[in-house]
């Protein structure tokens, strides 16, 4: 659930390019303010939710990622896994060892391959012996939690670096949608187009209001006011870059963008044109 929460900002990805599901929904999260669902459907996350309405639109390029911590959570999910080695999905599953668990434990011969999963991903407990049988049962349900989110975050991460958003090992697509990623969207744009922090916030600011001539109201408003006009753009950062590596406008920069999607290839045309 928080990778696929992380996404949007980091990235510039859409709400449904990554989305997470979990048994139970609002009730195992746990999360104070309740359920969510209603404030549209990437704020449904149950399994009923991904099995009625998500899985049956999924096509080749989709891929599933069901993570199943222990034995018992294989009898729990065997009907979701049965659907989702039956679509056209691409399918893993990430099984979770328990701390009573042996490391050579898996359910990969017994349980996984008979689904026909496409692949198999073990994280083994392998804490055991480092920390202590005394530590082992305070921490064993934080150490798998964390184990499968940095798995996850590998995998979108690999997602959106194929997808060319990711520049120069930099997430250039971030979404300006809060303060750190305000300022971190000028560090990015002065580090490319070798501006000064001033120049580049001015740069970012013309592709935040879609102007060439920014007003002094503009130029004086507060971060926050950036930040809510930026927050439901997107490619706002690229559109900044091509504008002032290419010494053109911001609709052509858009432009640009339209003719070679992907961000990655159209910033390293744009350099090495520019020199």
């Amino acid at each position: 659930m928080i990778d696929a929460s992380e996404c949007p900002p980091t990235f510039g990805a859409s709400p449904d390019d990554v989305r997470g599901f979990i048994d139970g929904g609002y009730q195992s999260l746990g999360n104070k303010e309740g359920n969510l669902s209603s404030l549209g459907h990437n704020f449904s996350i149950s399994l009923d939710t991904f099995q009625n309405n998500v899985l049956p639109q999924l096509g080749q390029q989709d891929m599933v990622i069901v993570l199943i911590s222990g034995i018992d959570g294989m009898g729990k999910m065997e009907k979701i896994i049965t659907q989702v080695v039956a679509s056209a999905a691409v399918s893993a599953g990430v099984y979770c060892c328990g701390p009573d668990q042996s490391v050579d434990c898996t359910p990969a011969e017994d349980q996984l391959l008979p689904y026909q999963l496409d692949m198999n991903i073990k994280i083994p407990w392998s804490i055991h012996e480092v920390l202590g049988p005394e530590v082992v049962p305070f921490c064993s349900h934080f150490y798998i939690e964390i184990a499968a989110k940095w798995l996850c975050n590998a995998i979108t991460t690999g997602a959106h670096i194929l997808c060319g958003k990711v520049f120069q090992n930099t997430m250039v697509d971030l979404k300006v949608s809060n303060t750190k990623l305000f300022h971190r969207a000028i560090s990015i744009v002065q580090k490319y187009a070798g501006l000064s922090t001033g120049d580049a916030k001015l740069c970012l600011l013309r592709s935040i209001y879609n102007t060439d001539s920014l007003t002094d109201d503009m130029q004086l408003a507060s971060s926050s006011a950036h930040i809510l006009q930026a927050t439901s753009q997107g490619k706002i950062v690229p559109v900044a870059l091509l504008s002032v590596i290419q010494k053109c406008s911001i609709q052509e920069a858009k432009d640009c963008l339209k003719k070679t999607p992907v961000i990655r290839a159209a910033l390293q045309q744009c350099l090495e044109k520019c020199g």
